[in-house]
Protein backbone atom coordinates (compact mmCIF):
# COMPACT_ATOMS: atom_id res chain seq x y z
CA UNK A 1 0.00 0.00 0.00
CA UNK A 2 1.28 3.46 -0.91
CA UNK A 3 0.14 6.90 0.18
CA UNK A 4 1.63 10.09 -1.24
CA UNK A 5 3.22 12.55 1.16
CA UNK A 6 2.62 15.38 -1.35
CA UNK A 7 -0.99 14.58 -2.25
CA UNK A 8 -3.17 13.00 0.44
CA UNK A 9 -5.71 11.94 -2.20
CA UNK A 10 -3.25 9.51 -3.89
CA UNK A 11 -3.53 5.92 -2.71
CA UNK A 12 -2.21 2.80 -4.39
CA UNK A 13 -2.40 -0.90 -3.53
CA UNK A 14 -0.59 -3.60 -5.52
CA UNK A 15 -0.33 -7.34 -5.87
CA UNK A 16 2.96 -8.27 -7.55
CA UNK A 17 4.07 -11.53 -9.15
CA UNK A 18 7.24 -12.14 -11.10
CA UNK A 19 9.18 -14.77 -12.98
CA UNK A 20 12.97 -14.54 -13.29
CA UNK A 21 15.03 -16.81 -15.52
CA UNK A 22 18.61 -16.99 -16.74
CA UNK A 23 18.54 -16.60 -20.51
CA UNK A 24 22.27 -17.15 -21.15
CA UNK A 25 25.60 -17.12 -19.41
CA UNK A 26 28.37 -19.03 -17.72
CA UNK A 27 30.63 -18.47 -14.70
CA UNK A 28 31.91 -15.12 -16.02
CA UNK A 29 28.69 -13.42 -17.19
CA UNK A 30 24.93 -13.89 -17.24
CA UNK A 31 21.84 -12.51 -18.95
CA UNK A 32 18.67 -12.61 -16.84
CA UNK A 33 15.10 -11.85 -17.91
CA UNK A 34 12.48 -10.81 -15.38
CA UNK A 35 8.76 -10.54 -16.13
CA UNK A 36 6.72 -8.79 -13.46
CA UNK A 37 2.95 -8.29 -13.39
CA UNK A 38 1.49 -5.73 -11.00
CA UNK A 39 -2.24 -5.68 -10.30
CA UNK A 40 -2.87 -2.11 -9.17
CA UNK A 41 -5.67 -0.17 -7.52
CA UNK A 42 -4.86 3.55 -7.83
CA UNK A 43 -7.42 5.73 -6.03
CA UNK A 44 -9.80 2.73 -6.18
CA UNK A 45 -9.44 2.35 -9.98
CA UNK A 46 -8.09 -1.01 -11.16
CA UNK A 47 -5.38 -1.36 -13.81
CA UNK A 48 -2.35 -3.55 -14.35
CA UNK A 49 1.24 -3.04 -15.38
CA UNK A 50 3.66 -5.46 -17.08
CA UNK A 51 7.38 -4.87 -16.56
CA UNK A 52 9.90 -6.71 -18.74
CA UNK A 53 13.57 -6.40 -17.72
CA UNK A 54 16.84 -7.66 -19.19
CA UNK A 55 19.87 -7.64 -16.88
CA UNK A 56 23.41 -8.36 -18.17
CA UNK A 57 26.16 -8.81 -15.56
CA UNK A 58 29.88 -9.62 -15.72
CA UNK A 59 31.68 -11.63 -13.01
CA UNK A 60 35.42 -11.69 -12.36
CA UNK A 61 37.31 -14.52 -10.72
CA UNK A 62 39.19 -12.65 -8.02
CA UNK A 63 40.47 -13.63 -4.57
CA UNK A 64 39.71 -10.11 -3.32
CA UNK A 65 36.71 -9.36 -1.18
CA UNK A 66 35.64 -6.32 -3.24
CA UNK A 67 35.00 -8.20 -6.49
CA UNK A 68 33.46 -5.67 -8.90
CA UNK A 69 30.48 -7.03 -10.84
CA UNK A 70 29.48 -4.45 -13.51
CA UNK A 71 26.02 -4.67 -15.04
CA UNK A 72 23.53 -3.04 -17.37
CA UNK A 73 19.75 -3.25 -17.15
CA UNK A 74 16.96 -2.23 -19.53
CA UNK A 75 13.27 -2.31 -18.57
CA UNK A 76 10.03 -1.56 -20.43
CA UNK A 77 6.76 -0.83 -18.59
CA UNK A 78 3.44 -1.60 -20.27
CA UNK A 79 0.44 0.19 -18.68
CA UNK A 80 -3.03 -1.23 -19.25
CA UNK A 81 -4.81 2.11 -18.77
CA UNK A 82 -2.79 3.63 -21.67
CA UNK A 83 -2.64 0.40 -23.73
CA UNK A 84 1.02 1.10 -24.51
CA UNK A 85 4.58 1.04 -23.21
CA UNK A 86 4.60 4.27 -21.24
CA UNK A 87 7.95 4.06 -19.44
CA UNK A 88 11.45 2.92 -20.34
CA UNK A 89 14.26 2.58 -17.84
CA UNK A 90 17.96 1.82 -18.02
CA UNK A 91 20.65 1.40 -15.40
CA UNK A 92 24.41 0.86 -15.43
CA UNK A 93 26.24 0.08 -12.27
CA UNK A 94 28.62 -2.07 -10.32
CA UNK A 95 28.06 -4.34 -7.32
CA UNK A 96 30.76 -5.01 -4.72
CA UNK A 97 30.85 -7.69 -2.03
CA UNK A 98 31.55 -5.84 1.22
CA UNK A 99 31.14 -8.53 3.84
CA UNK A 100 30.26 -12.19 3.60
CA UNK A 101 26.52 -11.47 3.62
CA UNK A 102 26.26 -7.98 2.10
CA UNK A 103 26.80 -6.13 -1.18
CA UNK A 104 26.93 -2.49 -2.23
CA UNK A 105 25.29 -1.54 -5.55
CA UNK A 106 26.36 1.84 -7.03
CA UNK A 107 24.53 2.86 -10.23
CA UNK A 108 23.40 5.53 -12.67
CA UNK A 109 19.78 5.29 -13.84
CA UNK A 110 17.69 6.95 -16.55
CA UNK A 111 13.92 6.76 -16.93
CA UNK A 112 11.77 8.10 -19.78
CA UNK A 113 8.04 8.59 -19.16
CA UNK A 114 5.73 9.24 -22.10
CA UNK A 115 2.77 9.61 -19.69
CA UNK A 116 2.95 11.31 -16.36
CA UNK A 117 5.41 13.65 -14.75
CA UNK A 118 8.33 14.16 -14.77
CA UNK A 119 8.98 13.14 -18.39
CA UNK A 120 12.52 11.97 -17.59
CA UNK A 121 14.48 11.12 -14.49
CA UNK A 122 18.24 10.81 -14.05
CA UNK A 123 19.51 9.32 -10.80
CA UNK A 124 22.64 8.28 -8.99
CA UNK A 125 21.86 5.45 -6.59
CA UNK A 126 23.43 3.44 -3.82
CA UNK A 127 21.80 0.26 -2.49
CA UNK A 128 22.99 -1.89 0.39
CA UNK A 129 21.95 -5.55 0.02
CA UNK A 130 21.92 -7.75 3.11
CA UNK A 131 21.73 -11.55 2.91
CA UNK A 132 21.15 -14.30 5.45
Amino acid sequence: FTRSTNDASYQEARIVTELTRRVAGDSTWRLVQRSRVELRWVNSEYNWRLRERLHLQKFFASPHRFDPRPYGTFEAYYYSQYNTIARLGARVGVEFRVWKASDIDLYLARQENSRGQPPRVNALGLTVKLYR
